[in-house]
């Protein structure tokens, strides 16, 4: 019998794509409101697949714009089968968006601020 969980649902942005679940979704922007600099995304990815997976993008729904992903030093995006990549944080893989503040407000007027990731499978 496989274990029972309470079912209980994340009150934060969660989605999926394919075998690869994302939790833990937001977009930081600068705290000045007339800031253009970029924003960071902060996420966690996991792998319910077999096969590792290899994180080749990630975008905000709405806005057209796509994250420049950055490896955390020495390693590789991959999200391994039944595991984890984290993205945000010190140590961890990097992705920021550039004019944070316009991809934030398409975002919101489009109710769409979400990212999601395209997974392929890793050579």
């Amino acid at each position: 019998m496989a274990p029972r969980t309470l079912e209980i649902k994340p009150d934060n942005a969660a989605t999926s794509v394919g075998d690869i679940k994302i939790q833990n979704a937001i977009v930081i922007t600068q705290p000045d409101l007339e800031s253009t600099g970029p924003a960071a995304v902060s996420a966690t990815f996991f792998n319910s697949g077999s096969t590792d997976q290899k994180l080749e993008s990630i975008r905000v729904d709405g806005t057209g714009k796509t994250a420049e992903l950055k490896p955390a030093e020495g390693k590789d995006l991959t999200i391994p089968a039944g595991g984890s990549l984290i993205v945000g944080g010190e140590g961890n893989a990097a992705a920021t968006l550039p004019s944070s503040r316009e991809a934030v407000q398409t975002a919101t007027r489009r109710r769409s601020p979400s990212p999601s990731a395209r997974p392929a499978t890793s050579a």
